[in-house]
């Protein structure tokens, strides 16, 4: 085999090897959370070898807030979207659970199964309303 493609075998390999290695962003910039695709791989994970229990992933969206944004600013926006993910890390750490940031407004949680999240979604429009 032609050294040159022998060469390029080999350098191929090594980028397809660090590529692998190199791990992916664990947190959401603004709001410290887990960024959702550590957060999936995680609950994937966590279905296959856990023995946990029945686990529910929640999905939390705040409603207009582009709207929001517009009215009062992205640094208001920012103090909600930091305000919502406290609450939801809070939420997740007591029940044994994970918190993340999708995207802009979405939020997910991953915890033990509840009943209810009645009172989480309380709380949460609680703070809002009252900062």
């Amino acid at each position: 085999m032609p050294k040159t493609i022998i060469a390029r075998f080999k350098r191929k390999l090594t980028l397809h090897e660090e590529r692998k290695t190199v791990p992916q962003k664990e947190k959401d910039e603004l709001t410290g959370l887990l960024t959702s695709s550590y957060f999936y791989d995680y609950a994937s994970k966590s279905d296959k070898f856990s023995a946990c229990g029945k686990m529910d992933a929640v999905t939390v969206n705040i409603n207009h807030f582009h709207l929001y944004n517009e009215l009062y600013g992205m640094n208001e926006g920012d103090q909600v979207l930091k305000l919502v993910a406290g609450k939801l890390k809070k939420y997740a750490d007591e029940k044994g659970g994970i918190a993340s940031r999708s995207e802009a407004d979405n939020f997910s949680i991953y915890v033990p199964h509840q009943d209810s999240y009645e009172e989480l979604a309380n709380d949460i429009l609680k703070s809002i309303q009252r900062d």
